[in-house]
């Protein structure tokens, strides 16, 4: 009982921070199908991704990360 209280403190992720993989690939301005591509290929392996059943989702901060991670050059 006690594991089990520690893994949901720990494991819990507020459902508006799980973007599906439309919703991220609007974000990215990516096609749904590279999305799936990188997925099947495990080919960009710095957006990870969360799957739940057959359902695959991405973490919110995930993104951010993956976007920080592509930026080059300096921002202004």
């Amino acid at each position: 009982m006690e594991l089990n209280k520690a893994c949901n403190l720990q494991c819990k992720v507020h459902v508006h921070e799980l973007w599906t993989p439309e919703e991220t690939a609007k974000y990215l301005r990516l096609e749904l199908s590279t999305l799936a591509k990188w997925r099947s290929q495990r080919s960009r392996l710095d957006l990870a991704w969360v799957k739940i059943g057959s359902r695959c989702f991405y973490k919110r901060t995930a993104i951010q990360s993956f976007v920080l991670k592509n930026t080059f050059g300096s921002e202004v």
